[in-house]
């Protein structure tokens, strides 16, 4: 697990975006037993304690559905707003054996992209 901030130049940004603080997560795999529960747990509170403008989270978010009471939680403490899109392990798509689909239509409150885009 990589907890960092980085500067981002980008040529031609608009000057109101300048300073915009973007927070990237992804891989959480909730829903197996595992350690790296607790490196979900610290990667959300260093999120939240930064207060970014944005959250992003890309991906493979549950393995199990048996995850995703702690998922709801977890994103509860995030600030908004804050977007997602599932990963193949959410939908079980993939040579992991221990995954399994979940059947997560909603995340609230983050907000669920499903091939569409939101303009902020």
């Amino acid at each position: 697990m990589r907890l960092r901030g980085l500067d981002v130049p980008i040529a031609g940004l608009p000057s109101e975006l300048d300073g915009l603080r973007i927070a990237h997560l992804s891989d959480f795999h909730l829903g197996l037993p595992s350690r790296g529960v607790v490196a979900v747990e610290r990667a959300v509170e260093w999120t939240a304690e930064r207060r970014p403008d944005l959250v992003c989270l890309t991906g493979d978010l549950l393995s199990r559905a048996s995850g995703e009471e702690r998922l709801r939680g977890l994103l509860a403490r995030l600030p908004q707003p804050c977007f997602a899109i599932l990963g193949n392990h959410d939908f079980a798509v993939s040579r992991d054996p221990f995954s399994e689909p979940t059947g997560v239509r909603e995340i609230e409150p983050a907000t669920l992209l499903s091939d569409e885009g939101v303009t902020i």
